[in-house]
């Protein structure tokens, strides 16, 4: 079974549709990968999509 999830990012206006949770207990760290929209709140359309990865330690 999949299941995604949106984050928002506080510093600008757009979200990461997490596909893909990777956690790497040796490293401390947890990886977050999907794709990032800009967000038109006004309109409610994504748009400029591109593939991201975030790491947290």
């Amino acid at each position: 079974m999949s299941q995604r999830f949106l984050i928002e990012d506080p510093e600008s206006v757009a979200v990461i549709m997490v596909d893909q949770v990777t956690i790497l207990p040796i490293a401390n760290q947890v990886v977050y990968s999907g794709y990032y929209f800009n967000v038109d709140y006004m309109k409610m359309e994504f748009s400029n999509r591109r593939k991201v990865q975030m790491v947290f330690n």
